[in-house]
């Protein structure tokens, strides 16, 4: 990502010199200076929601892999003590955790 405060700086400089010829040209600079910056936050929220469809994606991912394992058929797996589905999430990834050490 590139750092626009120099740039700014050197608008801010331009717009304090008062220098009318280049009325046209500061004003094209906020415009693109605006538009990077509005072009940033979007980039950044887009990023946010990738972020959060991974997180989700991974949870499928596991809940898949969980259901493989209870497909095929684990030995000596006992869910009966589980209080809770996260309980039976955590019962189900050590009996997986322990088949693939043996």
């Amino acid at each position: 990502m590139t750092d626009y405060s120099e740039l700014k700086g050197f608008l801010e400089k331009l717009i304090a010199l008062d220098c009318s010829k280049y009325v046209m040209e500061i004003d094209d600079l906020q415009a693109m200076i605006a538009e990077n910056e509005a072009l940033l936050e979007l980039n950044a929220d887009g990023l946010a929601v990738l972020r959060t469809q991974r997180e989700q994606l991974d949870c499928y991912i596991k809940d898949a892999e969980r259901y493989r394992f209870l497909r095929n058929g684990p030995d000596g797996i006992d869910l009966s003590s589980a209080d809770s589905m996260e309980d039976i999430d955590a019962l189900i990834d050590l009996t997986m955790s322990k088949e693939k050490s043996a």
